[in-house]
């Protein structure tokens, strides 16, 4: 009951008529329990918008506390949150934010909410690295391409020069090099000495230049971190890129030594593992069955989880 209603009063809010939808979510409210705590939630939100900020801030905290468990709960505090960040109490908003995320169901608002929690987050004195663990987490997984490249953007405003770092590492990925260069050029006084950040900084500069004519540059660049003793994972990382891009370009020798490289350092590791899979397609695309093949058998060899050696024996028939 109250389907139609609760239709029309959204239909209402969207068209900016706060007066009209607040009447008809009152009276979708007044038909039928099943929609009546959602309608009350957008009701209070409306009367907010509508200049009742003092109404929203009464009646949102109620629907957020009252007893029992439910989807509903969330949706207020979610509410609530954002009218606090709104209005620039951030500090109040963090734990609702907090309640309005803790659910076993994937809500549809939910990618907005974790979007809007972390944003909170970083101007709150002492949470800052909870969202810059969620834009990293983004930037780095997201399907969306948009996504990935605004998470990239607000991890190059961070703090910590690692997450600006990694910020414009991710802004390579999605393609805006251009973007990343002078974000890179802007970071070298903040380095000091540490080797690892400068070590960071140094492939970061080897990804761009693969990409804005200076190739040797790039190449020579990942090279030199890839055999540096004391690089750790970002020689990994480095040789990664050399498989990436000499795959790419068809120079299949030398990404045939980069991933040996790899290998030696990484064995069975998901970074190696990934290398040798771009490899193999790479193969595939210049019509090398045997040399493809010949990869995706290595992959699906043994000690390869199931995920890993079911396609790859797939690819490799």
């Amino acid at each position: 009951a109250g389907g139609d209603l609760y239709e029309l009063a959204r239909a209402a809010e969207n068209q900016a008529r706060y007066a009209d939808a607040i009447g008809l979510y009152q009276a979708c409210a007044d038909a039928g329990p099943a929609l009546a705590p959602y309608a009350r939630v957008r009701a209070a939100v409306c009367r907010t918008i509508a200049g009742d900020v003092q109404g929203g801030e009464a009646e949102l905290p109620l629907l957020a506390e009252a007893a029992g468990d439910s989807a509903w709960k969330n949706f207020a505090a979610h509410e609530l949150a954002r009218l606090h960040a709104k209005n620039n109490d951030r500090a109040k908003a963090v734990p609702l934010f907090g309640q309005a995320l803790r659910s076993d169901v994937d809500l549809w608002w939910m990618e907005d909410a974790h979007w809007e929690a972390a944003e909170n987050a970083i101007t709150v004195p002492g949470q800052e690295a909870l969202g810059y663990i969620f834009f990293r987490k983004t930037a780095a997984t997201s399907i969306w391409s948009k996504k990935r490249y605004d998470a990239a953007l607000k991890l190059t405003s961070a703090p910590s020069v690692e997450d600006r770092l990694a910020g414009i590492q991710f802004l390579i990925n999605v393609g805006a090099s251009q973007e990343a260069e002078p974000l890179l050029r802007s970071i070298g006084p903040a380095l000091g000495s540490d080797a690892n950040l400068i070590l960071l900084r140094d492939r970061a500069k080897a990804r761009i230049d693969l990409v804005r004519g200076r190739a040797r540059d790039g190449e020579e660049g990942l090279w030199r971190i890839a055999r540096d003793p004391a690089a750790g994972d970002v020689a990994i990382d480095a040789l990664n890129d050399l498989v990436s891009y000499l795959s790419r370009e068809g120079d299949f020798i030398e990404a045939e030594q980069a991933l040996a490289e790899m290998v030696k350092l990484d064995a069975d590791g998901a970074r190696a593992r990934g290398a040798r899979r771009t490899l193999a397609s790479a193969y595939a695309r210049e019509n090398r069955p045997d040399d493809a093949a010949a990869h995706y058998a290595l992959l699906a060899g043994a000690g390869s989880a199931l995920e890993d050696a079911a396609p790859a024996l797939l690819a490799a028939g």
